[in-house]
């Protein structure tokens, strides 16, 4: 029996010292079991603690976003991506510090209740930080976010009553230069020309130029009386001698000042009509809905970010890109005043505001045929469909913007003046001018 017990415990009694060696302390085995279950643990915290699609809710209802982003799915799916992504390195992170006590008690032979320090004790630390600086975030952003309710936002009321008289006409002196150059704009006129035909005008009605000379951080001044911009370019064009063909799509923007009070607005056309370009005509006709949508909303007591999300939502089921760098704004005394006020929401990085009666903004939606995606490392190759368009400066002449990838841009701009019960567009190209009440 005593054989019998001996032969019986042997290979037990072996196999036990084997698993007994290979997860000991510091052993290879023992460390890549406990590297695995903080990968886990990691994960299923993530998993527990973090809801995407509650996150992107909750950052819709507070005014939040995710800059190129569209609030939804969309977002909820660029969240969840991301936090993968980073769970994966700071599990990596944290098992680095769990295992490196082990691997100095094994071989430095330092007493592990000094090395643990390093691990356990580090780990601590790190969690530790890390929750207060997350908590310290939350708290920033949270007052951040209850500013504009509890105390009221100067910055987002915009600018006080001004006199509409002044600015309708001087918003109707720049639609009449816009109907010259759209008159003008035929095959084989330069750009240069039209220029000129607006400059014209507007000195012998008594105005000046509010491009001509104008600077923007450390460009160069401004070299024409107007930003004329043809094809893929899509805001601030410079005049020059290059000969318009049939089929292009020619935007132009006219600034002035008569009476010390400022006109900003622009028009696009297709040259030689729009059977020369139907796709280019078709965005001319998309970016003047949005105006006349933002338009229809407006009134006195209504958030500007619910009037973005609105003209964000019909830009993106008209399945055409938008330019997010550049916004409408407030108008009057100066050409550029507060508040600004985008045709999107989402990725808006300004203050929100509340329209009221006597503000005067000008409203430009800048659209594209064509689309840009989102790429990189945090969110695949494949990466989640933008809203946006981006677009790059020219470096030549530091002002000329254009799409990224090419693709023709619309830019319309029209000055708008909430009333008591609505709105109203001051000047339009054509003649319109202090039209109906919406």
């Amino acid at each position: 029996a005593a054989a019998m017990t001996q032969a019986g415990g042997g290979p037990l009694h072996s196999s036990m010292n084997f698993l007994s060696e290979a997860f000991a302390m510091g052993a290879f085995p023992y460390v890549f079991l406990y590297i695995i279950m903080v990968y886990f643990f990691s994960y299923f915290w993530t998993t527990v603690q973090f809801n995407p699609e509650d996150m992107s809710k909750q950052l819709r209802d507070h005014g939040s976003f995710i800059p190129g982003l569209r609030p939804g799915p969309r977002t909820a799916e660029y969240l969840e991506a991301v936090m993968e992504r980073i769970t994966y390195v700071g599990a990596g992170f944290l098992s680095i510090i769990a295992i490196v006590p082990m691997i100095v008690n094994r071989n430095l032979n330092i007493d592990f209740g000094v090395a643990q320090f390093l691990g356990g004790t580090g780990l601590l630390i790190v969690v530790s930080v890390g929750l207060d600086f997350v908590q310290r975030i939350e708290a920033n952003l949270l007052m951040r976010n209850y500013a504009g309710f509890l105390g009221g936002n100067e910055k987002g009321k915009g600018p006080k009553i001004r006199e509409i008289d002044a600015l309708t006409r001087a918003a109707s002196l720049v639609c009449e230069c816009l109907d010259l150059v759209r008159d003008a704009a035929t095959e084989g006129v330069r750009t240069d020309d039209l220029d000129a035909v607006a400059g014209h005008h507007l000195v012998s009605r008594g105005a000046t130029s509010l491009f001509k000379g104008y600077t923007q951080g450390d460009t160069p001044p401004f070299p024409a009386d107007t930003c004329i911009s043809v094809n893929d370019e899509v805001v601030h064009g410079i005049p020059s001698n290059r000969a318009l063909k049939n089929g292009d799509l020619l935007c132009v923007d006219v600034g002035l000042k008569l009476d010390g009070w400022c006109g900003d607005s622009a028009t696009a056309i297709v040259v030689g009509g729009a059977d020369a370009n139907p796709a280019a005509a078709k965005l001319i006709e998309q970016t003047r809905e949005i105006i006349d949508l933002a338009v229809s909303r407006m009134k006195p007591g209504v958030r500007w970010s619910d009037i973005g999300r609105e003209l964000e939502d019909r830009t993106e089921a008209m399945g055409v890109g938008l330019v997010t760098e550049y916004v409408g704004h407030g108008i009057g005394r100066e050409l550029h005043e507060p508040p600004k006020a985008p045709c999107y929401w989402s990725g808006f990085g300004g203050d929100d505001f509340t329209l009221s009666e006597g503000m005067v903004l000008s409203i430009e939606p800048m659209l594209t045929l064509g689309r840009g995606p989102i790429t990189g490392w945090l969110v695949g190759r494949a990466g989640l469909p933008a809203f946006r368009m981006p677009v790059q400066l020219d470096p030549k002449d530091g002002w000329t913007v254009r799409t990224a990838d090419g693709s023709f841009a619309c830019h319309e701009e029209r000055m708008v003046a909430v009333t008591a019960t609505g709105a109203r567009v001051l000047a339009s190209p054509g003649g319109a001018s202090g039209g109906a009440e919406r």
